[in-house]
């Protein structure tokens, strides 16, 4: 926000009673000092009135004083410099504070504006307070710290590789005449024993509030698959372990299906236990077929994968490469809030048990929980 800087004078006098006073003189014939005293004004501002009235007018019809603000920059650059802003950061490279006010300095020098501060000249770029006052005084501009994504995301996502997906859909929907109830999305995401705390409140001034956690944590891979009736299968944990353990799927959502892996990532043979628990909860088969939409991850569509799918009567469709931050229904909607209800679930457990950790052996339970919130 601007700064506003304390008055350094009493200098100031109420404009209505100065008109009032110009008025009262004007009606009445009486003497300038009269006039003032009775409103409150100064003689020298109320002759100061008259004269510019004088000189503006009749003599007789009272003239406010102009402003006397210099503008750097007229209203139709003000908005060129917002378009062009604005332009910038739809095309992936918006300009940090800093270079706005940099920007705005060479913009000035190429309008050739007669009114260029002095603090500009010798800073080379605009004041932070004409910053700030020109982001008040335009409110659709915000400062947000943008999103890294990488060249090929941003790529990825045009009318063609859209229009490619949504036509491939269409033509499923067309030749099987599938219901809500037997159309599929299902995606990934990691779970760590150590995610990002909650927000939490604490004295203003203060350095960055901290919480006791540990330092690192073991990583597992969640699976979710949401029917487009708003019914989920129960999740897929791809946990890190070499050895079962029953205490892994305690307590988590009936039907939930665990998997082990070394690395606790997806890979092709898991997938196919992924597509098995899908196949299995649903009851798909040739005369009953599903769809199902995902992504195109190469551990997705190996030949094992393709060839299960194909004898179970699963139909994929996939999202087009780098788009599934656009495309991606659960992505988009339903692991957002999964996310926050887990970390809320972990931060209330680390409030009541201050000196026990997470462990992959719990981890499971609390997702179970998170996600049956997060769907519903």
């Amino acid at each position: 926000m601007p700064r506003q800087r304390p008055r350094t004078s009493n200098k100031q006098m109420d404009r209505t009673d100065l008109e009032k006073a110009f008025n009262h003189r004007v009606q009445t014939e009486c003497s300038h000092k009269e006039a003032a005293e009775k409103f409150g004004v100064k003689k020298t501002t109320l002759v100061d009135a008259f004269n510019r009235s004088k000189k503006e007018a009749n003599g007789v019809t009272y003239v406010p004083v102009p402003g006397k603000v210099n503008m750097v920059f007229t209203p139709e650059q003000e908005g060129l410099i917002v378009k062009y802003t604005i332009q910038e950061a739809q095309m992936f490279y918006g300009l940090p504070r800093i270079e706005v006010r940099r920007m705005v300095y060479n913009y000035a020098h190429a309008c050739k504006s007669k009114s260029i501060p002095e603090a500009w000249e010798r800073n080379r770029m605009a004041t932070t307070d004409w910053y700030y006052s020109f982001m008040e005084r335009h409110p659709d501009l915000v400062l947000k710290a943008p999103e890294g994504m990488s060249i090929a995301r941003i790529v990825a996502f045009n009318k063609v590789n859209v229009e490619t997906f949504f036509k491939a859909y269409t033509l499923a929907l067309e030749k099987y005449q599938f219901t809500p109830d037997r159309i599929f999305n299902l995606d990934e995401s990691s779970l760590s024993t150590v995610m990002k705390p909650c927000k939490v409140v604490c004295a203003r001034g203060k350095p960055v509030a901290t919480q006791v956690t540990r330092e690192r944590g073991e990583t597992m891979t969640f699976v979710g698959i949401i029917s487009a009736a708003g019914q989920a299968v129960p999740p897929v944990f791809i946990i890190p372990r070499a050895r079962w353990n029953p205490t892994f799927m305690r307590n988590t959502s009936f039907g939930s299906k665990g998997i082990l892996h070394p690395s606790g990532w997806m890979n092709g043979d898991c997938f196919v236990q992924t597509l098995q628990h899908l196949h299995e909860r649903s009851g798909s088969s040739d005369e009953n077929k599903i769809l199902l939409i995902m992504d195109n991850a190469e551990c997705h569509m190996n030949i094992n994968v393709v060839e299960f799918a194909i004898r179970h009567g699963i139909v994929i469709v996939t999202l087009p490469p780098h788009t599934t931050d656009k495309l991606q229904p659960l992505d988009v909607s339903v692991f957002g809030p999964f996310k926050t209800f887990l970390r809320a679930l972990l931060n209330d457990h680390a409030l009541m048990h201050p000196n026990e950790h997470i462990t992959v052996h719990q981890l499971p339970e609390f997702a179970c929980d998170a996600w049956t919130k997060a769907w519903r």
